[in-house]
């Protein structure tokens, strides 16, 4: 399927930018540790791991929008018409062609759903409203510096990334339900003054 192919593509961008931010995340974690270690904050292996992991997917997203392939010869495409790709799926879909719906709309939905959920996940007091407003600004950033890129800006991408990202954090109030000590482990740990202390008398 030439679907895949471009996913395949999209993911070969990515991977190099991912690996360097995994490297970046691990190379900062003797420095975030005592930022936390002041703030009577710590952290844990499961936090790192997704930490790292969303780093990645970060760098990963900001390869994409830096990567263009170059000025159309049409020139600069874009639309401020909501809900257009509405109508461009069913008629694409009427002849058959697939592509817009798996690349467009729901690759614009997917690529979102870590904005939602990984926040929330790794960090206290992300409420839904704080989870939208930052898949909505970032998806808004994203589509103002691809003006300057010559690639196409869609205001349609803006409510389906936003509607990614409301997914994404649906996604971790689910896992929070079902599994509340998964989903806790991943969050930074607040160290009460018995365990600060101890981590005191220890060292001495």
């Amino acid at each position: 399927m030439r679907e895949i192919a471009v996913i395949g593509t999209y993911m070969v961008k990515m991977f190099p930018a991912g690996c360097f931010g995994v490297l970046f995340c691990a190379a900062t974690l003797p420095l975030r540790r005592r930022r936390l270690s002041r703030n009577n904050m710590g952290t844990s292996a499961a936090h790192e791991l997704c930490l790292m992991l969303f780093t990645a997917f970060l760098a990963g997203l900001f390869a994409l929008i830096v990567q263009s392939s170059g000025k159309s010869s049409g020139g600069l495409h874009y639309n401020l018409i909501p809900f257009q790709i509405i109508a461009d799926l069913a008629s694409e879909l009427h002849a058959g062609i697939w592509m817009g719906f798996w690349i467009s709309f729901l690759g614009n939905i997917v690529m979102f759903l870590p904005l939602g959920f990984c926040p929330a996940l790794l960090w206290h007091r992300i409420t839904f409203r704080i989870a939208l407003l930052i898949g909505a600004c970032t998806s808004l950033t994203i589509e103002l510096c691809q003006l300057p890129l010559g690639r196409s800006t869609d205001i349609d991408d803006l409510w389906l990334n936003t509607l990614g990202t409301a997914i994404g954090y649906a996604l971790y109030r689910t896992l929070a339900g079902r599994r509340p000590r998964w989903a806790k482990a991943c969050k930074v740990i607040y160290k009460t003054e018995e365990e600060t202390s101890h981590g005191c008398k220890t060292g001495d």
